[in-house]
């Protein structure tokens, strides 16, 4: 009777260690999953806001700033601020200051560059709105935005460089 306790114990031992080894590789394996889609949805998250960011074009009247979101349509639409600047020429010194301010992009950071590419598309055509771009690109994480305007969809592609 004494030894047949001895191996249900061992058994039972066995079990436990096999099923610690199971959980060994498993943890592991989600530890070393490459981060690209957290780092995604930081440049997600980041053109999310920066749509809805204030610029300083007006339209129509002073006080009637509007946000980057609406800018992109403007651009297209090839409108004028009430200060007399193209909304195209606005827009690309508001991304280029809202993107380098943000991400703190240098040769000797980690961050070596950027490129931003806004398209419109309706249907089956499309049709570039502004590209801008600093600093230089090797490897680099990227996200998408969509907004609607007159019929079509806005997507703004951003790449966030980095030198690994």
């Amino acid at each position: 009777m004494n030894r047949k306790a001895q191996e249900e114990l061992v058994g039972f031992v066995l079990i436990v260690v096999l099923v610690s080894i199971i959980f060994v590789v498993i943890l592991g394996l989600l530890i070393r999953k490459p981060t690209s889609s957290s780092e995604n949805l930081e440049v997600s998250q980041f053109l999310e806001s920066m749509v809805r960011y204030t610029t300083k074009c007006a339209l129509g009247y002073e006080p009637n700033y509007v946000s980057i979101g609406e800018l992109l349509g403007q651009c297209y639409d090839a409108k004028t601020c009430t200060s007399g600047k193209k909304a195209c020429d606005v827009l690309k010194e508001e991304l280029d200051n809202v993107i380098g301010s943000s991400w703190l992009i240098s040769e000797e950071g980690y961050y070596s560059g950027y490129e931003l590419e806004v398209v419109y598309a309706h249907g089956t055509e499309s049709e570039s709105i502004v590209e801008v771009s600093g600093g230089t690109c090797n490897s680099f994480r990227g996200a998408d935005t969509f907004l609607e305007h007159s019929g079509g969809v806005i997507t703004s592609t951003l790449k966030i460089c980095t030198k690994s």
